[in-house]
């Protein structure tokens, strides 16, 4: 047995819909009585717990039942699963060795007993374990698996590779041993092999909504967006309850820049769960990025009332707010950012931003300092507060902020082209040339943002001989 068990925080079950041995099991232990358990009765319990997610009482069956019977190989092995899935190393590893010298044959124990090695870090011994189960096993399928997984823990990529090859050539349509495989190609960006392993799985087993996804996952991360809508949908079409699908494909369709499908899919994972905090926060972002601030301060405060720690979500909220002209409200979900985050730079950023909207200079130009002091090479800091000082006329404000900003980030082209506009603008046109040279030579390409900013004085003869000259 290699799987863990899972489970939530145990319910007091109703008497009335127990079966009538797990109900008389749960009246022994409610008395303190102590006596014999038989393995079948033991057995039909413990499943019984499993499909409850109850692993709290799973347990208590299992040391209750070694009671009667401690040699028994297959409560031990229980026990040491038990203890594996609760972080119980050293008494798992225990109960296993108790197991396997009571069955040394049964190759479940041994795979187990690796699975606790491996969770010790102790690699090289979980796979010598695995070597030697080959020896008894049937199917060596789930051994050659297991062992990948194994040595792709331990950083040994080659060697994962071969054992999970090896799996593949027992069972080539075995989908955990594609999905594995996969997975270390990806970890190495050998997407396209990646990409083909799917492909081949799939023409022959076309119906498998989880390497569909997975798909989807690679041709997303390639930038092939239709692509991955098209591999997300065919994994909805399969199982049309399969959150995750609808969920990555309203992902993509944000990086497609299409807000409004995506608001659109996302509201399948909500109607399945309309407690996602992370679903809700990313219609926000949309309805944000589409500019209906209302609607998006909506769902930025269910988000946040979900998680009253949600950094981002109080961002988001306040740059809504900031839209809407609502400073001193705006101010409020900054600050509670700095409560959780005192070094979040954008908090403090924005901070800087709505204080000096409202007329508090002193207050802006002290957040404006705490900004510059956590991440003084942010570009986007610098740029933000000089389109803020233009914006409120104060054009020697906006170029002295960015000539303080280039000394500190003399490679940011950006700066340099956006201090010769405001040069220009400010009819300092030879300290503006200079600067855009020094654009130019840092970035050339920056040259088009220059043009769709600043048109008039791209289109100056002077500043044209210069982008000319560079653009040799």
């Amino acid at each position: 047995m290699s799987e863990h068990f899972s489970y939530n925080n145990p319910e007091e079950f109703e008497n009335k819909n127990l079966p009538k041995r797990v109900q008389e099991w749960e009246e022994k232990i409610q008395d303190n009585q102590e006596g014999y358990i038989d393995i079948v009765t033991v057995e039909e319990i413990f499943e019984y717990y499993l499909n409850k997610n109850d692993l709290l009482k799973a347990e208590a069956l299992i040391l209750y039942a070694l009671k009667s019977h401690p040699y028994n190989g297959s409560l031990h092995f229980k026990q040491a699963a038990i203890d594996l899935e609760k972080g119980k190393m050293e008494t798992a590893l225990l109960h296993i060795t108790q197991a396997t010298s009571l069955q040394p044959l049964q190759t479940d124990y041994l795979q187990l007993k690796a699975d606790i090695y491996a969770a010790m870090g102790k690699y090289e011994e979980a796979l010598e374990i695995l070597q030697d189960a080959m020896a008894y096993a049937q199917n060596l399928t789930d051994i050659y698996l297991q062992m990948g997984a194994i040595a792709q823990d331990a950083g040994l990529f080659a060697e994962s590779e071969q054992f999970l090859r090896k799996s593949l050539n027992e069972d080539p349509q075995n989908e955990e041993a594609i999905y594995e495989l996969a997975i270390l190609f990806e970890g190495q960006q050998r997407l396209e092999e990646c990409m083909k392993l799917y492909e081949d799985f799939l023409d022959e087993k076309p119906y498998s909504e989880i390497i569909w996804y997975q798909l989807g996952i690679i041709y997303q991360k390639i930038n092939d967006y239709d692509k991955a809508i098209d591999a997300f949908e065919f994994s909805i079409a399969i199982q049309d309850t399969f959150m995750p699908a609808y969920f990555q494909k309203a992902l993509v369709q944000m990086e497609k820049e299409d807000f409004e499908s995506a608001i659109q899919t996302f509201m399948f994972v909500l109607a399945a769960d309309k407690n996602d905090k992370m679903t809700l926060f990313h219609v926000a972002e949309c309805y944000e990025e589409r500019e209906m601030y209302k609607e998006a301060l909506h769902y930025y405060l269910k988000a946040i009332r979900l998680d009253n720690t949600f950094v981002d979500a109080y961002l988001g909220a306040g740059y809504c707010l900031e839209n809407m002209d609502e400073y001193l409200e705006a101010s409020s979900y900054f600050a509670k950012v700095l409560d959780i985050e005192t070094e979040n730079v954008d908090a403090h950023l924005s901070l800087s931003i709505c204080e000096y909207m409202l007329g508090n200079t002193h207050n802006a130009y002290w957040y404006l300092q705490q900004a510059i002091r956590i991440n003084p090479n942010n570009i986007e800091l610098w740029k933000q507060w000089a389109d803020l000082l233009h914006e409120n006329q104060n054009l020697e404000g906006a170029i002295t902020f960015l000539e303080e900003g280039i000394k500190v980030n003399s490679l940011a082209a950006e700066l340099y082209y956006l201090c010769a506009g405001y040069m220009f603008e400010a009819n300092k046109n030879n300290r503006a040339l200079i600067m855009l040279e020094n654009a130019l030579l840092l970035d050339k390409k920056g040259w088009d943002n220059f043009q769709i900013q600043f048109p008039t004085y791209a289109s100056l003869q002077t500043a044209q001989k210069l982008f000319l000259y560079y653009s040799r």
